[in-house]
């Protein structure tokens, strides 16, 4: 970490000079473990452009809230008594910080697993619910992103179309699964539904206590088939995923609508396809970006039939 950022961070936080902090994940966004004499935070620095300010707060409001009712990291205020943390320099760069949980992550999940997964997103649909008809028209948390058409589909049909590494066969390709997905929006049509967008066992720990959930930086509003999606995404990486979605839709607790579960499934793929092109400054996306949008449309042509 640059000697200004841990500056900023040692003084927002009070934290000694001596603070020792190490890279934890490098992405989407930077993840930094802060380790004081007595304690140990995780730190949040959010990519630049990617989200208003606003929007961050937005986020950090639905994890306060969430937090009544589901296990997540406690956000730690700074010096000021807030939970975001601005820095004064022309970068502006947004940052949160919250305790540090010593956990294991779930590198071969199980069918058990599954089961557990589909739990643990239906805790999240039923009690965000809940906090959606208590809150006020003024509340904070209303300010995230609404997975619509546009912004799933449009979007990210021309950052694709924009995308120079892509052949003119690939566009096509593109263009067509586009207007596929139009087509059948009537399956997935826009809900105002609280959504974390990314709920795999990559963004959970796994505690002796319960599992703890992370990674709300993609949340906002949307049709709930695009969580569920999420899910039937990675089982691609389980040995029996049809007997693994069956637990998962067990822990859940309600059937799934067949065509509305491969629909918010390939929108969820589409608009990671979409994403590709915004993040040349993550070295692996920028050397395989035409691998990896490649391998996405294949996931979604498997999920829909192409008209």
């Amino acid at each position: 970490m640059e000697e200004s950022k841990r500056k900023f961070l040692t003084e927002s936080y009070q934290w000694n000079s001596d603070t020792n902090f190490v890279v934890l994940h490098s992405g989407e966004n930077n993840t930094y473990v802060a380790k004081t004499e007595t304690s140990k935070y995780a730190i949040r620095r959010y990519r630049p452009g990617r989200f208003t300010l606003n929007q961050v707060r937005a986020e950090v409001a639905w994890i306060d809230r969430l937090s009544e009712f589901i296990k997540v990291p406690r956000l730690i205020k700074n010096r000021f008594g807030d939970l975001v943390s601005v820095s004064d320099d022309d970068h502006g760069d947004i940052y949160t910080v919250s305790e540090f949980i010593e956990s294991d992550l779930i590198l071969n999940p199980t069918e058990d697993d599954y089961h557990e997964l589909g739990r643990l997103v239906c805790a999240l649909h039923v009690n965000s619910d809940k906090i959606m008809k208590k809150e006020t028209k003024d509340w904070g948390g209303w300010d995230r992103p609404e997975y619509n058409l546009n912004y799933i589909v449009q979007d990210g049909l021309q950052c694709l179309l924009d995308c120079n590494v892509l052949t003119s066969e690939d566009k096509e390709r593109c263009i067509m699964i586009a207007r596929n997905l139009t087509e059948h929006w009537k399956y997935v049509k826009f809900e105002k539904k609280f959504i974390h967008a990314d709920l795999h066992f990559g963004n959970l720990l796994s505690t002796p206590s319960g599992f703890y959930y992370l990674d709300f930086d993609e949340c906002g509003f949307g049709h709930r088939s695009i969580d569920i999606g999420v899910a039937r995404l990675h089982l691609r990486r389980t040995a029996n995923p049809e007997v693994a979605w069956k637990k998962f839709e067990e822990g859940y607790g309600v059937g799934f609508v067949d065509e509305e579960v491969r629909f918010g499934t390939a929108l969820r793929i589409f608009y990671m396809a979409g994403k590709i092109p915004k993040r040349q400054d993550i070295k692996e996306l920028r050397l395989k970006s035409a691998d990896y949008i490649r391998r996405y449309l294949g996931y979604i042509e498997s999920e829909i039939f192409l008209t």
